[in-house]
């Protein structure tokens, strides 16, 4: 019985709707083969002899694919360690896991280090300082090996002086501290870091998670959300009409496979089906990213081009203003000279 389901998710069925609808909305790892390929090889960077040249890594992914997912199973496979030592104890953080936002600095970069550390630092230190206080820590408490960096892609957004700085601020980590940095982001990523050779020269690991498409790839990775959401009655996500229509839908991102079937499965609970189907998809109106793309970029495209009229409007008016004025200026007979005298 319920032989579509997980064991987990068959443990689920026995909870309330609500706590069903719950479970589904969560977030979950799947093995899949691009994933265990970047897995593995981050595994064997953990084990790496420490150098002043540690290999880093470049992961991209278009936005809502799993490369942030990915870094967070990676940390939470090699979480902190409580090691005693001498006097009491230290914990060690073989990972350390932080985001580059919109707008950063080296030393914001070197806080946010610090502060997956549990590292307290001073509140007005210069970067000189923060970049000793790193390397202190790994050195003699975390006994950090990788450091990996998220939303890599912002720093495409920096003003060249702060650009320069943040790239300064990831050689120096690695040079100094003898780390490997991981990086994910946006396939623009690559630009910015080969725009600093040394960067360029650490960076040549480079993998990406691609787009799934229509295939046996695609068929297991159905089949493993199938397995774990807990609906009553089997959907057969992974055969047609189905699959096309939910790689559609997705557009080939996980993130948004996930979006889709955890809102179809909410709906399927509600009205009692306990499956999912084309129908029921259809019903909620679903819209890929490629559609929702096309409608932003004519929104965009309207607006311009209402603004153009507008421009072009406003440029005709001055111009008939202008001629109004110039005739006019033409219907008035010229004043006399006052030196003219009177004709008799």
């Amino acid at each position: 019985m319920f032989e579509h389901l997980g064991p987990e998710a068959r443990a689920v069925l026995e909870l309330g709707d609500e706590e069903r609808i719950a479970y589904m909305q969560r977030q979950r790892w799947f093995d899949h083969d691009h994933a265990k390929l970047i897995m593995k090889r981050l595994e064997s960077l953990l084990k790496h002899e420490r150098n002043n040249r540690m290999p880093c890594v470049a992961i991209t992914a278009e936005t809502n694919n799993g490369k942030t997912l990915l870094l967070e199973r990676f940390e939470q496979d090699h979480p902190p360690m409580i090691v005693p030592v001498p006097g009491g104890h230290r914990t060690e953080r073989p990972v350390l896991r932080v985001s580059l936002v919109e707008d950063t600095t080296n030393i914001h970069i070197y806080r946010q280090i610090l502060t997956a550390a549990g590292v307290p630092y001073p509140r007005r230190p210069d970067s000189l300082e923060l970049l000793k206080q790193i390397q202190h820590t790994i050195e003699n408490i975390t006994k950090t090996r990788i450091i990996a960096i998220d939303e890599g892609h912002n720093i495409r957004k920096y003003p060249p002086r702060q650009l320069e700085n943040a790239l300064g601020a990831l050689r120096s980590i690695a040079t100094e501290c003898k780390v490997t940095l991981v990086m994910a982001g946006l396939p623009e990523m690559l630009f910015m870091l080969n725009s600093d050779r040394q960067l360029e020269n650490r960076f040549k690991i480079v993998y990406e998670l691609p787009r799934w498409t229509e295939g046996l790839g695609f068929q297991q990775l159905l089949k493993a959300f199938e397995q774990g959401l807990p609906l009553r009655e089997p959907s057969n996500l992974f055969l047609p009409p189905l699959a096309p229509r939910l790689l559609e839908l997705s557009g080939g991102l996980i993130g948004e496979l996930h979006e889709i079937l955890a809102r179809a499965g909410e709906e399927a609970i509600h009205n009692k089906k306990e499956y999912i189907n084309v129908a029921l998809l259809e019903e909620m109106g679903f819209v890929s990213p490629m559609a929702r793309r096309v409608a932003k970029e004519s929104q965009v495209g309207v607006a311009v081009n209402e603004r153009i009229a507008e421009e072009a409007k406003a440029q005709l008016q001055d111009k008939e203003r202008r001629k109004k004025k110039t005739r006019r200026a033409q219907s008035i007979p010229p004043s006399k000279s006052a030196n003219e005298a009177p004709k008799n």
